[in-house]
């Protein structure tokens, strides 16, 4: 929604961008959508609708090609359920001291490769996981869940698109940590273990 205001004496014109989102039925608006990502989708669904085909009939006969993927086979942008034992393998986690920060900085990453099931005839097409992260624990050696240092999940929805790294102070960062959290409870975390729901194909 677009709010616009008439110039009033002194005040100028103005106008305000209003997005409202239920977070209960719109996960995917969090606070990685930032303004600049929101119009830049806004400005390509434009661009698409403003041209052929979607504008007008076009002559051009490869917009309108079918798709050649067979029956049982995955398209390019699919992952399929068999990919996900060995992508979760690759799950990796590292701590980096900052001079700024009081403790270090957690960096979560994923080394995997999620084209393995997907159709050589569907080459061009990167695939991408959809999934919804449910908590996140740490563990120490022994490994106990350490709750001095519990994770609050602050995004509702990632998109992975094979290796994947983010940092603890990126908006991208799926949880966060305790205020609390000390240089001496970092130095003691030994593992992480994640649930996420995965959105897979067969």
């Amino acid at each position: 929604m677009i709010l616009h205001r008439e110039p009033v004496g002194p005040v100028p014109e103005t106008a305000h961008r209003l997005h409202v989102a239920d977070m209960a039925y719109e996960p995917i608006q969090d606070t990685v959508i930032d303004e600049e990502t929101y119009a830049g989708f806004l400005s390509s669904v434009r661009d698409q609708l403003a041209n052929p085909p979607n504008s007008t009939v076009s002559p051009e006969s490869s917009l309108y090609a079918l798709l050649t993927t067979g029956v049982g086979e995955l398209t390019g942008w699919m992952v399929g359920e068999g990919v996900l034992k060995d992508y979760e393998m690759g799950v990796r986690f590292a701590l980096s001291p900052t001079p700024s920060a009081l403790r270090p900085i957690l960096h979560v990453g994923m080394d995997g490769n999620l084209s393995a099931s997907v159709s050589r005839s569907a080459v061009g097409e990167e695939p991408y996981l959809n999934v919804r992260p449910r908590w996140m624990k740490l563990l120490d050696r022994e490994a106990t869940v350490m709750e001095a240092l519990a994770a609050q999940r602050v995004l509702h929805r990632l998109m992975l698109r094979g290796r994947y790294k983010v940092s603890e102070d990126s908006s991208g960062f799926p949880f966060r940590l305790r205020l609390t959290a000390s240089r001496e409870g970092m130095d003691r975390i030994h593992g992480i273990r994640m649930t996420v729901d995965a959105e897979v194909y067969r």
